[in-house]
């Protein structure tokens, strides 16, 4: 399926549409814009083998006339999905909601074995990217070469079971402020948040990542949430090497936050320069220091 603009005709209206293994094309100058959908619907649902969506048109799902949580874009058990199987690849995306709707994560990688995000940019506000664990385990993920505006940052965690690991985020920047200079609800960085349940995290490394009008600057958290039941540990493993913040908000600060003495956080960092030197709820973590060339744990 392919939208093209017609003269002035070039503005297609749509309720949720389903696309099953098929593709949508937006050309270039068309735009698809939600209309008269349930707040908790999503827009564009996609599914099966084939499925793709493609082409350098908008989507706008007017966000500022719904309530809810409905997902702009949600897709599943294809070649080209955000959540389970394998394979995800997106480049060149530019998402724009503003830091003040809330619930609106840029991309969330849920439960997916390769896949990356390379040279996007997103205005969002919550998770700029979010790398979840809900259904199943994610692994061999990279968030490269991208800007964040007004989220709360690069995000990895919020579930509390399944694994995540092998996760790679390089040469990015997050801003604090949306395109709009509007702050964001919670101005992240770096942000590892995990649960002492159940779910493991290791291997994650953030390399080169720039920050401005950030104030939690490095946030590796293993005690997200409470924890009301047992389950395996929760022994994570994380490298930061290249971690600059010459602009920080007053009150900036960083975090290491491990489970206990049997579970802490073990953290490698190297070449970290931030204007703000706080520390806040720092406890149970081996923090290294030094190796300029470290990339992996």
């Amino acid at each position: 399926m392919v939208l093209a603009p017609s003269g002035s005709n070039d503005v297609f209206y749509t309720g949720r549409l389903t696309i099953n293994d098929a593709g949508l094309e937006i050309s270039s100058g068309a735009a698809l814009n939600g209309n008269n959908y349930a707040g908790n619907i999503n827009l564009l649902q996609f599914s099966g083998t084939n499925a793709s969506l493609m082409g350098p048109g908008t989507i706008d799902g007017r966000g500022d006339i719904i309530s809810g949580t409905a997902r702009l874009v949600q897709a599943a058990h294809s070649n080209l999905y955000v959540e389970g199987g394998n394979g995800f690849n997106a480049r060149g995306v530019s998402i724009h909601t503003p830091a003040t709707r809330k619930n609106s994560d840029g991309i969330d990688i849920d439960s997916l074995t390769n896949a990356s995000v390379i040279n996007s940019d997103i205005e969002a506000g919550d998770d700029g990217i979010a790398i979840r664990a809900n259904s199943g385990n994610v692994a061999n993920v990279t968030i490269a070469n991208t800007r964040l505006h007004g989220t709360h940052g690069l995000s990895v965690g919020g579930i509390d079971k399944n694994t995540v690991s092998n996760i790679l985020f390089q040469n990015n920047y997050v801003y604090g402020n949306d395109l709009n200079g509007t702050l964001s609800t919670d101005a992240n960085g770096i942000n590892v948040k995990t649960e002492p349940c159940a779910l493991t995290v290791s291997q994650v490394s953030y390399l080169n990542t720039c920050m401005f009008e950030v104030k939690h600057l490095i946030v590796l958290d293993t005690n997200y949430h409470t924890c009301t039941a047992g389950g395996r540990r929760s022994l994570s493993y994380r490298v930061v090497n290249g971690a600059y913040a010459p602009q920080s908000l007053p009150g900036a600060y960083a975090k290491i936050d491990g489970r206990n003495s049997s579970a802490p956080v073990n953290a490698w960092l190297a070449n970290v320069s931030l204007n703000a030197t706080a520390q806040s709820g720092d406890r149970y973590a081996y923090a290294r220091t030094g190796g300029a060339d470290i990339t992996r744990w």
